[in-house]
């Protein structure tokens, strides 16, 4: 299966962004939506957050640490821990913020996320296209997932 058809579906299953019904439509969208408990809110996507949000949202996908507060944690945890954010340093400390919440509220579950991190690779360093293109078979193994 292709990463772009992962990330179709994860996008609809979850309601990361009401009314896109492609990824496509999703990229190409002006702001994006952060969901807040129920409540989503939009974000104007600043430096390059847009890239990111496509490997953060198929980090998402492939780790199954889902969307809620606590799944935020940990993929923070694992995000760090498997390379960091690279050149967003707006991620850097949205990354940063919401490991160090999870190490108060969700403390188990954000070590042991942050020691798989430590035997992988995240994918920030990929492009959009890149990503998008890629089996998410090759993608795994590249992970180390």
């Amino acid at each position: 299966m292709q990463t772009k058809t992962l990330l179709a579906d994860y996008i609809q299953n979850h309601s990361l962004c009401p009314g896109a019904s492609s990824v496509e439509e999703w990229l190409s969208k002006n702001w994006v939506e952060i969901r807040v408990g129920q409540k989503s809110i939009p974000v104007f996507p600043l430096w390059g957050t847009r890239k990111a949000l496509t490997a953060h949202d198929v980090h998402h996908a492939l780790t199954n640490y889902p969307t809620s507060l606590k799944g935020e944690c940990e993929l923070a945890g694992w995000e760090l821990a498997s390379g960091g954010c690279r050149w967003n340093p707006i991620f850097w400390v949205d990354r940063l913020g919401a490991c160090a919440l999870g190490m108060v509220i969700y403390r188990r579950a954000t070590l042991r996320a942050l020691r798989r991190g430590w035997g992988s690779r995240n994918l920030y360093g990929m492009s959009t296209n890149e990503i998008l293109a890629a089996d998410v078979e090759a993608l795994r193994e590249r992970m180390n997932l």
